[in-house]
């Protein structure tokens, strides 16, 4: 066993997680609700 990389690689595949996925897109409706529904100048 190569202990040269560490504990985690550095490849940066995190892109091809579904997780990663489908938090992104939730991400993305988040900020679509706010942009449409809530007012730009509400500072609360």
């Amino acid at each position: 066993m190569d202990h040269t990389e560490g504990f985690i690689p550095k490849h940066g595949g995190y892109l091809d997680l579904i997780t990663y996925q489908k938090a992104e897109i939730i991400c993305d409706g988040t900020v679509y609700f706010c942009d449409r529904f809530l007012k730009k100048n509400n500072l609360i």
